[in-house]
């Protein structure tokens, strides 16, 4: 799989976010990262999202390094935090904030 762009956009229309599974509604900002896979496909991270799994990558990568769909969801429920954002207070530094 080759990712072959990735931008912080406006969003137009309603989107889930790769990482906490949350939908998001217009005009909110997330990262859109296009890849090649036998086809083109986008997904869409939340600001959140972004942070964690930049600054955290090794605790959501699956055995072929890539994130999996829910991989922030799921370490929610196994840290016991009901947020994205709880989850990022309990691991980050200030500088990772959104």
């Amino acid at each position: 799989m080759d990712e072959l762009s990735r931008k912080t956009v406006k969003i137009r229309k309603k989107h889930r976010c790769l990482g906490c599974l949350r939908i998001f509604e217009p005009p909110s900002r997330m990262e859109r990262s296009v890849f090649v896979y036998d086809d083109i496909f986008a997904v869409y991270t939340c600001e959140t999202c972004q942070c964690l799994l930049r600054e955290f990558s090794d605790s959501f990568l699956d055995s072929d390094d890539r994130f999996p769909e829910g991989c922030v969801s799921e370490c929610m429920s196994d840290e016991g935090c009901e947020s994205p954002e709880g989850l990022l207070a309990k691991y980050s530094t200030e500088e990772c904030r959104p």
